[in-house]
């Protein structure tokens, strides 16, 4: 989206600091989605999760940094149920492998061995937005001073991002993961449920020309693939390695959310 784009440049001007751009294989990144879509789960925006996840990571070990930066806030998005979302690189691989006879190779992608180098050499994961409430709309008031653009759209950065989660998961899986941003809200005491059924009451929307000239082949696959249950592809046994995630969250690079949500 080009309001991404104008945000992170205004970012880059106003903090001036150090900017490195990354491109995606974009070739596998497109034959990744594709197999998601083909797969029938519900996890079809994976892909960007954990590319962006092995990038941040790369870059901090390849530079002696030991600390990383999260933006996710609890309080603005809550925590999605495991049967919403499936963050796992191991069912992320076998389902590309499994729809293009391939492996991955320019498209990198966060492992577990990945999480347990960035604890082996003491590297912390931190989000700043967990340790105190902050006040969204006046950040907003100041960013758009600065010249930043609204979106319009949750996770609306990425254009097939938001197309999974505006537009697929309400269709096909009867996902609204507005339920996790209003309950959120809710627990925050920044809206009453009344309120925020009214807003569910509406149906999320997407315009699907946004998907430019990959729309016809997104929405053929979206549509004739039926839904299959995760079971169906190779997985990472998360409760064999509770120990170690537990570890792993004691020392930081990983949330607690993880091991709650995987492990118990």
């Amino acid at each position: 989206m080009p309001e991404a784009t104008n945000n992170i440049r205004v970012l880059r001007d106003n903090l001036n600091v150090n900017f490195i751009e990354y491109f995606p294989a974009k070739q596998e990144y497109d034959e990744l989605t594709d197999s998601l879509l083909k797969a029938g789960v519900q996890d079809a925006d994976l892909a960007n999760d954990v590319h962006m996840a092995k990038l941040t990571f790369k870059f901090a070990k390849d530079n002696g940094i030991k600390t990383t930066l999260n933006g996710h806030s609890f309080r603005e998005e809550g925590s999605s149920p495991k049967a919403w979302s499936f963050l796992d690189t191991t069912y992320l691989l076998d389902i590309y492998k499994r729809f293009t006879h391939k492996d991955l190779y320019y498209y990198e992608v966060l492992t577990l061995w990945d999480q347990i180098h960035a604890g082996l050499i003491g590297m912390d994961r931190v989000s700043p937005y967990h340790y105190a409430d902050h006040n969204r709309a006046q950040i907003l008031k100041e960013l758009k001073a600065l010249g930043w653009q609204s979106y319009g759209a949750k996770h609306g950065e990425n254009i097939y991002t938001m197309f999974v989660g505006n537009y697929l998961l309400p269709r096909k899986f009867k996902i609204d993961k507005r339920k996790t941003y209003l309950s959120a809200a809710i627990r925050e005491k920044r809206m009453t449920k009344k309120e925020a059924e009214e807003i569910l009451k509406t149906p999320s929307e997407f315009d699907l020309n946004l998907l430019g000239d990959r729309k016809d082949h997104i929405l053929r696959l979206a549509n004739l693939s039926p839904i299959r249950p995760r079971s169906e592809y190779k997985q990472t046994n998360y409760k064999k390695l509770r120990l170690l995630f537990l570890i792993l969250w004691k020392l930081g690079v990983t949330p607690e959310s993880v091991y709650k949500k995987y492990c118990k």
